[in-house]
This record gives structure tokens, C-alpha cells and sequence, in this order.
């Protein structure tokens, strides 16, 4: 075909195929750009969304289990934060763990947000838009409880004696009343025998000032040991000058010695029964038991003017006497405020003064390595955050207690032995505070928004005090004496030896009067919240005044409401004071773990654990199962924690899956001035036991000390202990 002519009808036919297929291509590549570039805008802005459930997740979560409204309220906000805005096919669900009412966590948070995704080159297809739907799930390891399931907190239990409380029971008796068996030869009285005739007859006297002796009180026994009070004398009598006669009588231990003489009142012509003497009337003389076997009686026929007759029979005596009976009592065991028995824990809550030195076994509250000249400085002296003891308070309840028991220092040894331990170290006698600051925790573990609801302020300021009872060994420093404890208010009843245990009032002389006593924080506890009270002995309107104090303080802490049962425990740390017998083990409340911390590592720190003198001692963690404790394996390091040169050298101890640590080996502490760090693997397959006799809510672990027999004194132990599981404390859970 020549140049410039028209094709073929063929050839006109395949171009029109080919610009057919480049328009339905055309279309298609379209279609798939507007796919991948809508897809690609639809999974970016998922990722916004899950980005907004995540941090909705992460902000919630810190407010649970306590106050899930609150959570749910900062995961809106998150998610508003974050660009999305409640509305429309918009929506947010937000909710504690779905399975927590059938043992899932309470402390995690579960947030689905769903958005709708705008589209661009689908809506040529009718297609607006994507529904976008994504969910997160974090969790909130909270400080674990540690110390106690219960409504009270540092309860030793025996409050020990530096000399027994005894208790001397006197019984009052008599023996009689008797009549005599024989007389003494060379009387002048006619016919003495008539004296314990049984027949109706006298004997008599005619002259005035004859006296007659008779003796042998046959059955007149009076037993060893026994107190004579005192000796009657009943006779019958008469007289026929019946206005002057009388009969003077006298007793005789031996029959020489004579008591005082008693006369009877002037006898009458009729027969008059008489009695000299009586249950308190020793006539002057201090009778001993053997005196009464010897017991004579004399009478004298006196008054009498002019011719008379005197008659006498049955002159009986009668010996009262009293028997007493001493038992000494067991040490009192601490009652709550109401006098209800405490089932002892085994510790005393306790704090060291600002002053002392970390290596006596506390780590937070003193603020020197050493106190000595040098003054080294403790790294790890915190008495803002340490230490805090939780109530919880139980939802619905109301009129809420909190005491403290023993809330001002007294000394009352300097080995801590007596009373809860108070004493000071190194012979320091200087004024030792305790401050107790309660607040409202807003339900979170957050301390910065914690508010103040009580201050003790200066009530337990600077006591330099030591107990003057004595059931306690006297201090000879200078200072306040303890002397309230000698006194119970007329309408409380003692809980032991010299009332004990029962309440100071609120109106206090001064902080000193609750030595021993129950002090009521003067607020009333609401249903549903948890309170949190920080006990510290650094002055916060001096931060210097007790830089020269070196002691510490122990008490207990109960509390109660209507409605239901608070829980009284320590948050973070808490410092402990044990006093441990030898030859014995002792067990403590450790930590709850819950469930659903299954497959996690607990790690327990103690802090210069073991300081039992000449007692050796071992320490295990025991864990709950359904039936029992039982010692599990740990793994364990120790590493030194001060400068101070009486530290043991720890450094590079450990121990791998073993079952027991020995922290003492008498007189040679392994720990002293030292962390012990101990890991505990949770099993798997944990489920929070309770064992069979308890009635701890389940998941409570024990940590046990046994001691060797080196010694029969007991020892005590000043210990700081933290519980904690590892890993970050909020996180989001991965699928």
C-alpha cells in the first residue's frame, strides 16, 4: 500500500482493539492505586488508633485495682489526647480485666478504640470509609502487701518482763474452835478438869487474882507457812457477886512468855457466854505456826470484892490464820484496744532514729554509714518515702479506727529485751522522736497526690524516757520516766499486769503517757479508700534535730471499722524488730503475691539480716501450697551496703537453688552491713494458695528463721525488708 493512503479495514480494527485495552489497563492501574494508596492511608491511621488504645492503656491502668472510674477517665483523655474524638461509629471501650471476676488480674486495664478511616479513590466504588478496630491490654504491678494479712500490723506478741510479774493469792482459814485435854499442875482453881468436861459442870474460884493454866488444844493445827491473824476465846461464865467479877485472860506460846491480857465485861448470876480476842486480835504478839501447837491459856479470877464464886467451862479457842499462794505470770500478750486476743505475728514494727547508724539494720531512716567522729554520710537515708504502712479500708464500711500501739520511744534496756524493744545504741540518751503523718492515697500508688488528713506533730517529740515499772529494768540516764504505765483510768480495765495494753486517752499530759498504751489517731476511716501512714524520726521543721539522736522505736498498728474488716500492711519496705528464741524457728508473714503473677520472679531484699549474737541462724522462704508451708528454692548474692568498718566482707556471696541461707554462725554475723538479695522463681503454674488454718485470703508467703542452741538468751534481729516482682512496673501485655 503506497504512502498516504488509508489502511485496510483489518488494520483499522486492531488499532481500536489496542486503545480498548489501554483504556480497560488504564482503569485497572487505577483501581490498584487507589487500593494500595487507601490501604496504605487505612494501616497508618490503624497504627494512630492503636497508638491511641496503648497509651489509653498505660494511663488507666496506673489507677487500678482501686479506683477503675478514675482509670477509665484517664484512658478517655489519653485517647482524646491522641486525636480521636468520641462520636458517631467513634467509640472507646475501656474496663478492668473482663476475667477478673473469674481470676483474671485486677490490676489490668483493657481498651479497645475503634474509628472509622477515611477513604479517597475507594469512595468510586461507594466505599467512605473503614472501620478501624484495635485493642491494648497493660498491667500495673503494684508494691506488693508485706507483713501482714490483717487488721493489724507489728504484733510480737509477748510483751517480755525484765522480772516476772507474779501474782500472791491469800486465802483466809481458821482451825477451832478447840477445847483444852489436860492443865497444868499447881493451880488454885477447884476441879480444873470440869473445864472440858462434857458434862454440865464448872470449875471455880473463890479468891480473888488465883489463876489456872490449861493446855494440850488437841486438832489446834495450823499449817506451815501460814499467817496467824488472829486467836478467839469463847467460854461460858458466871459469878454470884455479879456487878465486880470478871476473868482476865492471857495466852502463852511456851508457858513462860504471856501476850497481853484481855478481860471479859463483869459477869452476871446467870450463865453468859464470852468472848475475848477475835479474827484480827493476835493479842500483841507475832504468833509462829510452831507457837500455836504450843498454846496455852491462863485466866485469872479478877474484880471480884469480898466472898464470891467464880465458874467457869468450855473455854474454846479459835485460830484464824491466812495461807498465800504466788504464781508467776507468763508474759502478757498484747490485746487490741477492746481487749480482743491478737494472734501474735512475730515482729514488732520499728524505726531508727535519725541519728543512728544504717549497720544496727536499718537502711532508710538513719542518716549516717557510721555516727562516729567521722560522720559518713548514709547514701540511702530516705525519710520522705520511707516508711509508709497502707489501711485499706473495705467498701461499704464506715466509722474507721486506726491505733498505734507504743508510740513513743521509752527505753527500757539497752538489749532491747523488755517491753517492744525500745532502747538506745551506744549508751546515747539523747530525746528520740517519732512522727506519724497519715493521708488519703486517692487509691493510687502515687505519692504525690496523696493528701494530708492527720499529723501527730510534736506529741511523740523527743521522749528521752525510760520505764521506771518494775516489771522492766531501770535506765539510770537522765529524763522523762514511763510512768503512765502504772496507771489504768477508772473505766478501762487492765489487759495484764498493771493494765498493759489498754488506752492512753486523747487528753495527754503528754506523748509519753501512751508508753505501752493504745493511742487512737483521732480520724475517722471512710469505706473504700486506702490510707497510708508515714512514720519517720526526722523532725520535717528541723531536718537537723535529731542528727544526734541513736536508738530506735517499736510499736504495732490495728485498725478497725463497721462494715467489714481493713487491712493493715507495709508498702515498699518495712523495718522489723524480732526477738528470737533459741533452739526454735520463727515464721513471718513475707508478701501476698497473686496469681496472676504466676511464671514471674520475686525478689527479696534484706538488709543486714542475722545480727543474732551468740545464736547461730538460717533463714528459708517458705511458700504457700493448698495444705501447708513449705520451703522453696531461691537463688541468692549479698553485696556490702556501707563504709562502716564493723561491716561483714559479703561481697561475692551467693548461692544457687538452695533452700537456706545461713545468716549467722554465733558471734560471727555473714550479713551485718549487707543486702542480702534473694531471687524466688514463681512457679508457673501458681495459683495464690491458702493453706488449710489459715485465714489470710491465700497467696501469703512466710519467711522463717530458725536458731541454733548455742546460747538459751534469746536473740533479736533489726532487719529492713523489701519485696518486689521484676520487670517494668507498667507495661502493655503482649498477645
Amino acid at each position: 500500500m503506497k504512502p498516504g493512503t488509508r489502511g485496510t479495514p483489518r488494520t483499522r480494527r486492531q488499532q481500536g482493539q489496542v486503545l480498548a485495552i489501554f483504556a480497560a489497563a488504564t482503569i485497572l492501574f487505577v483501581g490498584i492505586l487507589a487500593i494500595v494508596i487507601d490501604v496504605s492511608w487505612y494501616w497508618a491511621n490503624s497504627l494512630r488508633v492503636q497508638r491511641a488504645a496503648d497509651a489509653a492503656a498505660l494511663a488507666g491502668v496506673v489507677w487500678l485495682p482501686g479506683n477503675v472510674a478514675s482509670g477509665v477517665a484517664a484512658a478517655d483523655a489519653a485517647v482524646a489526647q491522641n486525636g480521636i474524638t468520641v462520636g458517631g461509629s467513634t467509640t472507646v471501650t475501656v474496663s478492668q480485666d473482663s476475667q477478673v471476676v473469674t481470676g483474671g488480674n485486677p490490676n489490668q486495664l483493657d481498651v479497645t478504640v475503634s474509628a472509622p478511616i477515611n477513604t479517597f479513590f475507594m469512595r468510586l466504588f461507594g466505599i467512605n470509609s473503614i472501620q478501624a478496630s484495635r485493642s491494648s491490654k497493660a498491667v500495673y504491678i503494684l508494691p506488693v502487701p508485706m507483713g501482714s494479712p490483717q487488721n493489724y500490723y507489728g504484733d510480737f506478741g509477748s510483751i517480755r518482763y525484765a522480772t516476772p510479774e507474779t501474782v500472791t493469792t491469800v486465802t483466809p482459814a481458821t482451825v477451832g474452835p478447840t477445847l483444852p485435854t489436860t492443865f497444868v499442875s499447881g493451880g488454885s482453881w477447884t476441879s480444873p478438869a470440869n473445864m472440858y468436861s462434857g458434862s454440865v459442870v464448872y470449875t471455880t474460884d473463890t479468891v480473888q487474882n488465883h489463876a489456872e493454866v490449861w493446855k494440850t488444844f488437841t486438832g489446834l493445827t495450823v499449817p506451815s507457812g501460814a499467817t496467824v491473824t488472829g486467836i478467839q476465846l469463847i467460854m461460858s461464865a458466871k459469878a454470884t457477886t455479879a456487878t465486880t467479877c470478871t476473868v482476865t485472860a492471857a495466852l502463852s506460846w511456851n508457858g513462860t512468855s504471856w501476850s497481853t491480857a484481855e478481860v471479859t465485861t463483869a459477869l452476871t448470876s446467870t450463865v453468859t457466854s464470852y468472848g475475848l480476842g477475835g479474827t484480827t486480835d493476835t493479842w500483841g504478839h507475832t504468833w509462829a505456826v510452831a507457837d500455836i501447837a504450843a498454846l496455852q491459856l491462863k485466866l485469872t479470877d479478877t474484880g471480884c470484892s469480898g466472898s464470891h464464886t467464880t465458874s467457869v467451862r468450855q473455854a474454846q479457842l479459835t485460830v484464824s490464820y491466812t495461807t498465800s499462794s504466788t504464781t508467776t505470770l507468763p508474759n502478757y500478750n498484747l490485746t487490741d484496744p477492746n481487749l480482743g486476743v491478737l494472734t501474735p505475728q512475730g515482729f514488732w514494727g520499728t524505726i531508727m532514729s535519725q541519728g543512728g547508724e544504717d549497720i544496727n539494720g536499718d537502711i532508710y531512716a538513719p542518716k549516717y554509714d557510721d555516727n562516729g567522729s567521722s560522720k559518713t554520710s548514709n547514701p540511702n537515708y530516705n525519710s520522705t518515702n520511707y516508711y509508709n504502712y497502707d489501711v485499706q479500708m473495705p467498701a461499704g464500711s464506715s466509722g474507721g479506727q486506726l491505733w498505734i500501739f507504743d508510740a513513743p520511744f521509752c527505753a527500757s534496756d539497752t538489749g532491747g529485751q523488755y517491753g517492744t524493744g525500745d532502747r538506745w545504741f551506744n549508751g546515747n540518751t539523747t530525746g528520740i522522736s517519732t512522727f506519724y503523718d497519715l493521708y488519703d492515697t486517692k487509691l493510687t500508688d502515687d505519692l504525690s497526690d496523696d493528701t494530708s488528713v492527720w499529723s501527730s506533730g510534736n506529741t511523740f517529740k523527743e521522749t528521752q524516757a525510760y520505764s521506771d515499772d518494775d516489771l522492766f529494768a531501770s535506765g539510770s540516764g537522765t529524763g522523762t520516766s514511763c510512768a503512765k504505765e502504772d496507771t489504768v483510768t477508772a473505766n478501762q480495765a487492765p489487759a495484764g499486769p498493771d493494765g498493759l495494753g489498754t488506752q492512753c486517752t486523747a487528753s495527754l499530759a503528754s506523748g509519753i503517757d501512751c508508753h505501752l498504751r493504745w493511742y487512737e489517731i483521732p480520724v475517722t476511716l471512710a469505706g473504700g479508700k486506702i490510707y497510708r501512714l508515714h512514720v519517720s524520726t526526722t523532725d520535717p521543721n528541723n531536718a537537723s534535730a535529731q542528727t544526734g539522736a541513736d536508738g530506735h522505736n517499736s510499736f504495732a498498728l490495728w485498725a478497725t471499722a463497721t462494715g467489714g474488716t481493713p487491712h493493715v500492711y507495709g508498702v515498699g519496705a518495712m523495718e522489723t524488730f524480732e526477738p528470737l528464741p533459741a533452739n526454735q524457728n520463727s515464721q513471718f508473714y513475707l508478701a501476698q503475691i497473686g496469681a496472676q503473677h504466676a511464671g514471674k520472679t520475686m525478689e527479696i531484699r534484706l538488709w543486714d539480716p542475722g545480727d543474732t549474737g551468740a545464736l547461730s541462724a538460717s533463714l528459708k522462704i517458705l511458700a504457700p501450697t493448698t495444705t501447708a508451708y513449705t520451703a522453696t528454692n531461691f537463688s541468692w548474692t549479698s553485696q556490702q551496703g556501707t563504709t562502716n568498718s564493723g561491716a561483714s566482707s559479703c561481697n561475692g556471696k551467693s548461692g544457687t537453688n538452695v533452700s537456706s541461707v545461713t545468716t549467722n554462725t554465733g558471734n560471727n554475723s555473714q550479713f551485718n552491713g549487707c543486702w542480702v538479695i534473694i531471687d524466688v522463681a514463681v512457679p508457673t503454674n501458681y495459683t495464690a494458695p491458702q493453706p488449710t488454718g489459715e485465714t489470710n485470703g491465700g497467696g501469703w508467703w512466710k519467711i522463717e528463721y530458725d536458731m541454733g542452741n548455742q546460747s538459751t538468751t534469746p536473740a533479736f534481729d533489726l532487719t529492713t525488708w523489701q519485696v518486689s516482682l521484676l520487670g517494668n512496673p507498667v507495661h502493655l501485655v503482649v498477645p
